[in-house]
């Protein structure tokens, strides 16, 4: 509310009214420091909370992408795996006459293509667990997947 005071009568939005107390003039300026000091120290307040959320989901967001690239490498080393395994056989039909070359050079292929993948997806679990590392202040050899 605005008070202007004025001998015995003080205007309140320009209505002419009794005044039986006021406040002095040292007393409001106070209380507005009072009430600056307090939003100031919650403005701090939250944000300290802001980085502590801000934080936490940067861990969130980092162990989750170390998870899902520990899984496709996981997957990676077994398709590689599955696929040499065919190789053989196929290289052992082939030996018999039961198949053609072409399947041959086609299952070649794929075993070399699934072993192209591995060295990228072992790159990636090292940089999200440096990157995770980084976060909760620990040595990447700390951080299991």
């Amino acid at each position: 509310m605005l008070f202007v005071l004025g001998g015995d009568r003080c205007c309140k939005f320009g209505m002419q009214t009794p005044c039986r107390a006021a406040a002095p003039v040292g007393g409001r300026k106070q209380l507005r420091t009072r009430h600056a000091g307090e939003a100031e120290f919650l403005s701090s307040d939250w944000e300290a909370y802001g980085v502590e959320l801000s934080l936490t989901a940067e861990v969130a967001t980092a162990y989750f992408t170390l998870s899902g690239y520990a899984r496709q490498l996981a997957i990676a080393e077994r398709t590689y795996s599955l696929r040499n395994e065919s190789m053989t056989l196929i290289d052992s039909m082939y030996r018999y006459g039961f198949s053609s070359q072409i399947d041959l050079q086609r299952a070649r292929s794929l075993v070399a293509q699934a072993e192209a993948d591995i060295p990228k997806y072992r790159e990636a679990v090292t940089g999200a667990r440096y990157s995770l590392a980084v976060l909760l202040g620990l040595t990447p050899d700390d951080i299991d997947c």
